[in-house]
């Protein structure tokens, strides 16, 4: 019996380039469902807020866009995440389902609970890093424990020899023959009823090829002046490159690559300090969730025990 196809689910990892899950689908030559689940309740307490459904709704649709242009659509859900991944795997006779990995502990609980549940009714499940420069449970001290200070955890990360970002695939996605029948974008209701968004829209536009022109446009103009203007709110000398990391428009391997190989010739001498000033900012997101998955307590309580009453 052939085997069926991939069910390829899409999270915080928005984009095309640098997406191990898909490019591991791909070169399966498996057909492909790539598929969106909106599930809110499942992340609280840190459901998104009304900003953040306004960028998923455009990134939704870039993507969308983008995908499109590789063979397939993005498929659109609304519901529980078990019950609709465990539907379109019987209903398409899937064999595999891959996602990119996340970090948040009730994320991390629901993941492995999911992974057990598909995995014990006959589906190979391969999950993959998309969303940090190394594991964090890759970068332990010399005693074997998870670090709990930033300067000896940039230290160690910094003399990693980090893997490189994956290219946006070359094959194109090979599409199911009877597609199921998904929502549409605007059934999710992510935009506001009332038009209190328009300055968003105006500042910002969510994407994967945004992301790619904001740090290029970073790196250019405002990188090599970065450690002075970052501290001056009135002035554009933050990298603006946030939301693009936190919905997986940019991979944190494609900022640190692109800066560490970057030699501007110009009258904007990029320094190496400088460099690594904001490579360090980055490293700081790093450390955040290594410490986010060593310590899930860290959500509601200090790292420190002693500082519970500060």
């Amino acid at each position: 019996m052939a085997l069926g196809p991939i069910l390829l689910w899409f999270r915080l990892d928005l984009r095309l380039s640098d997406n191990p899950a898909l490019y591991r689908a791909i070169e399966t030559g498996r057909p492909i469902l790539p598929l969106y689940i909106w599930a809110p309740e499942e992340e609280s307490p840190w459901a998104p807020g009304a900003a953040s459904r306004v960028w998923l709704h455009g990134s939704l649709k870039a993507l969308d866009s983008s995908l499109k242009k590789i063979g397939s659509p993005l498929f659109l859900f609304s519901g529980k995440t078990k019950n609709i991944l465990s539907q379109l795997a019987s209903d398409l006779n899937a064999y595999a389902i891959y996602w990119n990995r996340r970090y948040e502990p009730k994320i991390i609980e629901r993941d492995s609970k999911l992974k057990s549940f598909l995995e014990g009714n006959g589906l190979e499940v391969k999950t993959f890093n998309s969303h940090l420069l190394v594991e964090p449970w890759e970068l332990p001290t010399k005693a074997g424990t998870p670090y709990q200070v930033f300067t000896p955890f940039w230290r160690a990360l910094r003399a990693l020899p980090l893997s490189k970002a994956i290219p946006i695939p070359q094959k194109r996605l090979v599409q199911l023959k009877k597609a199921p029948q998904g929502v549409s974008l605007e059934s999710l209701k992510l935009l506001p009823s009332i038009s209190w968004d328009s300055g968003i829209h105006q500042s910002w536009v969510p994407g994967e090829a945004a992301a790619q022109k904001s740090l290029k446009l970073f790196i250019d103009e405002n990188l090599h002046q970065y450690e002075i203007t970052r501290d001056h709110p009135a002035r554009d000398g933050t990298s603006k490159l946030s939301p693009y990391l936190h919905f997986g428009e940019l991979s944190p391997r494609q900022i640190w690559h692109q800066i560490t190989s970057k030699n501007i010739v110009s009258e904007n001498a990029l320094k190496a300090e400088t460099k690594e000033n904001f490579l360090r900012e980055l490293a700081w997101r790093e450390f955040a969730y290594h410490l986010l998955f060593h310590f899930p307590k860290t959500t509601e309580q200090p790292l420190k025990s002693k500082f519970l009453k500060f």
